[in-house]
């Protein structure tokens, strides 16, 4: 989905407001809690799900990953 059809999306005034869940780095490095906290999300009816883009893998995982 582009940023357009987003917008077009949760513009639309027929529509319910969009709120944006946030699971951010509260998983604590837990994949399957993280998982886990998305499926929630779904199951509650969100279309969306919020997120970081992180400039530092370690606050969240424990990776040998770098930018």
């Amino acid at each position: 989905m582009t940023a357009d059809d987003f917008w077009q999306d949760v513009s639309q005034t027929s529509r319910p407001p969009v709120l944006l869940p946030d699971i951010g780095t509260f998983f604590n490095q837990d994949v399957a809690l993280a998982l886990t906290m998305v499926k929630a999300v779904k199951a509650a009816g969100a279309r969306y799900l919020k997120g970081e883009i992180l400039h530092d893998a370690e606050i969240c995982l424990k990776t040998d990953l770098t930018e």
